[in-house]
């Protein structure tokens, strides 16, 4: 239920165009109807309402908004998921989205709740474990291949993620 109604209310999903839809129009005259009725059948009405937003979104009469608040935020995240294997720098990320560091590093914690880099680090790590599970690499080549290039700091991050070394988590998958 809140995969259609949420979108609405923040932003990300809008009513692009009016319609004459028959379905819909039904749909939303037997809302109204439900809201007129003195006890204003609430589990009617939220009902009409999800099959309304569900029809809407099928026949594309409700869109993303390019104007939501969020977009830039998908964006950095699309930026990050396809660069995370290279040295990405916060002014790269801010720039993919068109702002400066300084407000994009705020604006995506508001909306994360986390830093840009901290994002980043932990999408590394769960690549990185991903590729632990597999004795084809070493530490060092998996750590490169995650876009760490200094070994230490790797190693660091690592266990202050997992709360072990690399190598400890490669050893106890392999159990």
């Amino acid at each position: 239920m809140t995969d259609l109604i949420s979108p609405i209310f923040n932003g990300e999903r809008i009513f692009s165009r009016q319609t004459q839809d028959p379905i819909l129009i039904d749909l939303f005259e037997r809302i109204t109807a439900c809201y007129k009725q003195k006890e204003q059948n609430a589990a009617a009405i939220m009902a009409y309402l999800l099959l309304l937003l569900d029809r809407s979104q099928k026949i594309g009469l409700l869109t993303e908004s390019t104007s939501s608040p969020t977009m830039p935020i998908r964006k950095a995240i699309d930026y990050i998921q396809s660069n995370f294997d290279k040295r990405i720098l916060l002014s790269d990320i801010a720039a993919s989205v068109g702002m400066n560091r300084k407000y994009f590093c705020s604006y995506f914690k508001k909306h994360t709740l986390t830093t840009p880099i901290t994002y980043l680090t932990m999408l590394r790590i769960r690549h990185v474990k991903t590729l632990l599970q597999e004795k084809q690499m070493s530490v060092l080549e998996v750590a490169l291949s995650c876009g760490f290039d200094n070994v230490s700091f790797f190693i660091r991050q690592f266990k202050a993620a997992t709360g072990q070394t690399p190598g400890q988590y490669r050893k106890a998958t392999y159990r």
